[in-house]
């Protein structure tokens, strides 16, 4: 039988799939990237640290690093045969510029671990893509990488690293990678090497409100179980904190504060917000777009990532954005058989009491799809969104179907988001 997953919101169900997915993310390549400095701060040049995550020595000799940038690692020489071999949990780093240059600018580098370059071409700011292949072109590893949304937003431009949380777990995985601990990061080492701060997770982005055109307030909530201190903290809305508002008392455990702001917005409506200490070590960060006139944003459940756009705001208060609940994922066929490539579907359910308009709502992970004018969910009715439409009436009879999607569904697992006709989070895997 073709394996396919039903979520019905029961324990057992979402255990399967919880299990299913971890598999997936255990999966774990040998040679691994664990740290990415793709937008440093200013004068500092970009990096890529390599690791070998097993006991087994590597031939390395004519690898090569594609995507963003591009570098072939030297032949084999007689004269220095150690040279082409990368040592049992060796790490090693890649870097535009010359291995002096690079310790001169990360002082913390260990003498131990060996420069290669210089890579041609530079990172993409806004996120980019690395591959390494061995000298036959088999890909030993892959990650491709965004600056916003679930991709840690503090590694742009602060001089945060992008850093692997596990290499025993897959790489290409937004949720295995997070900002370094300290600016600069930690090239050559292991990210333990420097202990993160001690409010990192507990202090979080929880709300923004908007007024005149301009950020005009920004919520703080303490998710943590003790007290904070503010003394040494300061919000902007710039990585480098040009604009920054110095914070000042100290908030309960589970209290949320509010703190006036003027920070502009970008002219589409784009703006970032950063959370950190006068050393440059920065604690949270997000990047969101504002659509239309809705007056704020709202981050719900608590350092989830997902925040919602609205009209009222809970100043001051636990957020309670308003949030389209009864419409869920109810069965995915992600890898169907053979002979059926087309029958890939996503199917809706809506577990509420009333209909619901799915006028403009869309995937926007996973899959594309823009649900059309008129579209509408009865309740509790099911509706299919089809790779192929016409294929799954053709073996299912006149079953209440719509499409077709772009993309196809991973057979290894993915992130699937629908989200409203504001953009906000309805559902996802």
């Amino acid at each position: 039988m073709p394996p396919f997953l039903q979520c019905r919101r029961t324990p057992i169900a979402y255990l399967q799939w919880v299990l299913l997915f971890l598999g997936v993310a255990l999966r774990a390549e040998q040679v691994v990237f664990t740290e990415i400095q793709y937008n440093p701060a200013s004068g500092k040049p970009e990096f890529v640290e390599v690791y070998n995550n097993t006991s087994t020595i590597f031939d390395i000799a004519d690898w090569k690093l594609r995507g963003g940038v591009d570098y072939r690692f030297p032949p084999f020489s007689e004269a220095d045969p150690k040279a082409s071999f990368l040592k049992a949990f060796e790490r090693i780093l890649l870097s535009p510029v010359s291995g002096a240059a690079l310790r001169e600018a990360y002082p913390d580098i260990p003498e131990s671990v060996r420069i290669f370059g210089p890579i041609q071409g530079r990172l993409g700011n806004g996120g980019d893509d690395l591959r390494l292949e061995n000298k036959s072109g088999t890909v030993m590893c892959e990650v491709s990488w965004g600056d916003e949304g679930i991709w840690p937003k503090a590694s742009d431009g602060t001089g945060h690293s992008l850093s692997l949380v596990s290499p025993n777990k897959h790489i290409d995985d937004y949720r295995n990678w997070t900002f370094s601990a300290a600016p600069g990061g930690t090239p050559g080492q292991s990210e333990d090497a420097v202990a993160r701060d001690l409010h990192d997770g507990q202090l979080l982005l929880s709300e923004v409100a908007f007024q005149d055109g301009r950020i005009a307030w920004v919520e703080l909530h303490n998710a943590g179980r003790t007290a904070v201190n503010l003394a040494d903290l300061q919000l902007a809305a710039d990585n480098t904190f040009a604009n920054k508002v110095v914070l000042q008392g100290a908030m309960a455990a589970g209290s949320y504060q509010v703190f006036d702001a003027a920070f502009p917005l970008g002219g589409n409506g784009q703006f970032a917000l950063f959370l950190g200490r006068p050393d440059g070590t920065v604690l949270d960060a997000v990047e969101l777009d504002r659509a239309g006139t809705e007056t704020g944003f709202q981050e719900f459940p608590p350092g989830s990532g997902e925040w919602f756009r609205g009209d009222v705001q809970t100043k001051g208060a636990a957020n309670n954005p308003a949030r389209e609940s009864d419409i869920v994922l109810n069965e995915l066929m992600f890898d169907p058989p053979s002979d059926q490539g087309y029958g890939e579907y996503v199917e809706l359910y809506n577990k509420g009491d009333a209909a619901v308009s799915l006028a403009g709502w869309r995937f926007t992970a996973g899959i594309g799809y823009t649900f059309p004018a008129g579209t509408s969910l009865a309740a509790g009715a099911y509706l299919v969104v089809a790779k192929d439409p016409a294929f799954l009436k053709a073996q299912h009879g006149d079953i209440p179907v719509v499409g077709p999607y772009s993309g196809t569904l991973a057979n290894s697992g993915e992130r699937i988001r629908l989200a409203d006709a504001q953009g906000n989070f309805v559902d996802g895997l």
